[in-house]
């Protein structure tokens, strides 16, 4: 079980790749490995960032964006979960 680890100023973020595999389809889980990244890139920008005055500022809008991206993954796959569910439910009738 491979587990992606991202360390920042704010509590770590673990999130299990082995999890989303057995319940998100190939096109999400590729939409959540390239939407992570993204949030490292940014969060690798933002420690560069330290040091310039306008670091305040930086900081807030990083953060928002990392925070608008966790949530996407987050709709993703509770988006995928119901999708799942109602097939199931379908099928069973």
């Amino acid at each position: 079980m491979k587990k992606i680890v991202l360390k920042t100023s704010q509590p770590s973020y673990v999130l299990t790749r082995f999890s989303f595999t057995k319940i998100v389809s190939k096109k999400i889980e590729f939409n959540f490995l390239n939407v992570f990244s993204n949030t490292i890139a940014s969060i690798r920008v933002q420690n560069r960032m330290k040091r310039n005055p306008n670091r305040r500022y930086i900081r807030k809008i990083s953060a928002f964006l990392v925070f608008a991206r966790l949530n996407f993954i987050v709709f993703s796959i509770a988006t995928s979960l119901l999708f799942l569910r109602n097939r199931a439910l379908g099928s069973s009738q």
